[in-house]
């Protein structure tokens, strides 16, 4: 049991304490200390323990700043002595820029030492236990003046080896408390509403070392080295470390190297494990589905990895990086080189930025590309550029990414860029006419989500590229794998419908695309991690999320009425081995088939959707290449393909989704149902009829492919009536 033995106080050795700390704090490297001398209290009275002997009057302020370190590994006989310990508190609110009142020290049994100071700006308290050589201390104040910088003079005054062998274990915890107006909780980096503060300095789990902090002309920019508890070991680390099965390693969390993450404004932008399967998916869907990406702009995208990826493509001529943080730049070469390292990329160079492909403008992204749309001639030249005579840029771009620093709500790329069209106007104007504009929109919407709330930025983005004239195509997509807690969501907008085509091609045909437009290798490895055919085909289909929130919308929309088979509505089914259970008969008229109804069918009934679930889907370029090879003569069973040709023909009819050169061929019982250009003999029809297709709506590219199949019947049927379907459906 720990006793309390009688206490030392500190006014007995204040005086030797204090005439020592310049002793112990000289030559000691100290980043930004605090300078401040901002009280918890509106009245300091006079001191009873040391020897400040003043009354001041402070304003309030009802906030504060909390700091929590644990340090374990310290040296026994040292967290045993009071007087180092006391000597080392004062030394860290000295060298802090603090201002101490009084402090008491009490040695417990069998040992142990408790402490506590009492400051202007508040107080500093710690305990410690000797034989587990483990102290744990807090620094609360009332500064402005950020506390981080005590993180690492904590460390070096009180982590005091207890062996040479042992390193010193740190866990520490940064807090902002009390109450603040809601536009200083927004305004500070160490808010706990921003990715810096809430996921990384208020966790004690997180293994964290500051690389660089900075205020740059356009933000805060924080390089952090950071390792969860919970991390596991990455394949790479297994086969540094050269693991076996069962080592203990395997099953311990947080083990691994420090890994390097980005931080604007408090915002998480990217990590050393996660940059490149963000990136990746940000940038290759919209270059896989244009015909032939040469010009691409990147705006707001200074950090190195968009450019990056963009250059791994063979077809590229020009990429114009347009971001006014030139400082941004300078951090990001110096602590994350590997964001911009194209080493590995053939006749490319070791940084991107050095490829003779890249001009970079240090200016206002949305002020750039009006100059540029407006007239090209006007545009600066960009940095670096010495060569006289007429400026070579390109008249026209084929892709214009947008890359926002808030990766959660997007809402400062749509305060900035979406207030009106104007922006809007220039992306278009700048592109050629089959040009795609590209945004990372935030998180992906859950199906518990509001139309707008707290997603008011992405929705008001989603609606102002919507509605304007000269978009004829909106694609929404996702991707889980990029280091933040939930999926982030992508946009790609496209000048023409005919993007689709592209975009919905199979696994196969987006490998041998990426194969035959990336350039190679220096070191034989892919240059892709994490995209390829199989992730694109999960793209293709916005979650159910995306459709949710669309389908809550003012009005609804007409296609929302129309998600899934409406378990009100009567299904009547063709069933030729049992024909007592079928409800249609097959009946030949003058060596001609047709289906007739056996029972009464209520208008608005499904119509064998077991059947034309099953058809079957062609593209059109394979429907051109069978023509081709069936035109070959003298090749023996050619006959054969001409008939599937001539059946394909006959009973394959486009997709309603504009842009798809896809036809789906009825190959089931409804291939029987007979077609008339008699709007009043037509009993039977798609079951989404005279509705255009909406610029965007995640309903469409979620179900086209039903919209297409699902038959209904249009009015009452009778019994022994006949079905008849539109000519041209």
């Amino acid at each position: 049991m720990v006793e309390r033995q009688e206490a030392v106080h500190s006014f007995d050795i204040g005086e030797e304490i204090v005439s020592g700390v310049n002793s112990v704090t000289n030559g000691m490297n100290l980043k930004g200390t605090m300078d401040s001398k901002e009280t918890c209290d509106s009245t300091i009275e006079r001191s009873v323990d040391f020897h400040v002997n003043h009354t001041t009057t402070y304003p309030h302020r009802p906030s504060g700043q909390h700091l929590l370190i644990d340090l374990l590994h310290v040296s026994s006989s040292f967290l045993n002595s009071e007087s180092q310990l006391a000597a080392a508190m004062v030394s860290l609110i000295t060298s802090s820029g603090l201002t101490l009142l009084s402090y008491h020290c009490h040695s417990l049994q069998p040992m142990g030492v408790s402490c506590v100071g009492v400051l202007l700006e508040s107080h500093v308290s710690f305990h410690t236990w000797p034989t587990e050589g483990v102290i744990t201390l807090d620094l609360f104040t009332c500064g402005s003046a950020s506390l981080l910088p005590s993180v690492s003079l904590i460390q070096e005054l009180f982590g005091v080896k207890r062996d040479a062998k042992d390193e010193i274990v740190t866990k520490w915890s940064h807090e902002l408390r009390g109450f603040r107006i809601k536009q200083e909780r927004m305004d500070h980096v160490l808010d706990n509403t921003n990715d810096l503060a809430n996921d990384l300095l208020s966790s004690l789990d997180a293994r964290k070392e500051m690389v660089w902090s900075e205020r740059t002309e356009w933000g805060q920019v924080d390089v952090w080295d950071v390792r969860d508890e919970e991390d596991h070991l990455t394949w790479e680390e297994v086969e540094k470390m050269r693991l076996r099965e069962g080592d203990e390693a395997w099953s311990v969390g947080g083990t691994g190297e420090l890994m390097r993450s980005l931080y604007i404004n408090g915002k998480a932008q990217t990590s050393q494990q996660e940059h490149r399967e963000f990136y990746e998916s940000f940038i290759h869907p919209a270059l896989l589905i244009h015909k032939d990406p040469r010009n691409i702009l990147l705006l707001n995208s200074i950090k190195g990895s968009s450019l990056q990826e963009v250059l791994k493509w063979d077809t590229i001529y020009n990429v114009l990086v347009v971001d006014p943080d030139y400082r941004l730049l300078t951090v990001i070469k110096e602590h994350m080189p590997f964001m911009m390292d194209c080493s590995t990329i053939v006749d490319s160079t070791a940084s991107c930025y050095d490829d003779d492909r890249v001009w970079l403008y240090h200016e206002d992204p949305k002020q750039w590309l009006e100059l540029y749309a407006e007239d090209v001639n006007s545009v600066p030249h960009h940095v670096d550029y010495n060569t006289e005579g007429p400026y070579p840029l390109p008249e026209k771009l084929d892709i214009v990414y947008l890359d926002p620093v808030d990766h959660f709500y997007a809402r400062d790329i749509e305060s900035q860029f979406f207030q009106d069209v104007s922006f809007l106007d220039s992306v278009y104007m700048s592109l050629n006419e089959d040009g795609i504009f590209v945004i990372q929109i935030g998180l992906v919407p859950s199906i518990h989500d509001p139309a707008t709330g707290s997603n008011y930025s992405r929705e008001n983005i989603l609606r102002t590229i919507e509605k304007h004239p000269m978009t004829q195509a909106m694609l929404v997509y996702e991707e889980p794998h990029v280091g933040f807690e939930e999926p982030t969501a992508f946009l790609i907008a496209c000048k023409t419908s005919r993007c689709r085509n592209d975009w919905y091609q199979n696994a196969l045909q987006v490998d041998y695309h990426l194969r035959y437009n990336l350039r190679d290798s220096t070191d034989s490895q892919p240059l892709l991690v994490h995209y390829d055919g199989s992730t694109q085909k999960q793209y293709q289909y916005p979650s159910r999320g995306w459709e949710v929130v669309y389908c809550k919308r003012n009005p609804m929309p007409v296609e929302c009425s129309h998600i899934g088979l409406d378990v009100n509505r009567m299904i009547f089914t063709m069933d030729i081995e049992e024909m007592q259970k079928s409800h249609f008969e097959v009946i030949v008229e003058d060596d001609e088939y047709t289906i007739v109804s056996k029972v009464f069918i209520r208008e608005g009934s499904y119509i064998m959707p077991d059947s034309v679930s099953s058809n079957y889907w062609i593209h059109q370029q394979s429907q051109d290449n069978l023509k081709e090879v069936a035109s070959i003569r003298h090749t023996g069973k050619i006959s054969i393909i001409q008939d599937f040709v001539k059946y394909v023909e006959n009973h394959g009819r486009r997709t309603n989704l504009p842009g798809i050169q896809t036809n789906h061929v009825e190959v089931s019982w409804s291939s029987l149902i007979k077609r008339s250009d008699e709007q009043r003999r037509v009993n039977v029809g798609k079951w989404i009829t005279n509705v255009s297709v909406p610029v965007y709506s995640p309903v469409w590219e979620r179900n086209w492919e039903s919209f297409d199949v699902f038959l209904v019947s249009q009015r009452d049927i009778h019994v022994g009536e006949e079905l008849i379907r539109r000519l041209d459906e």
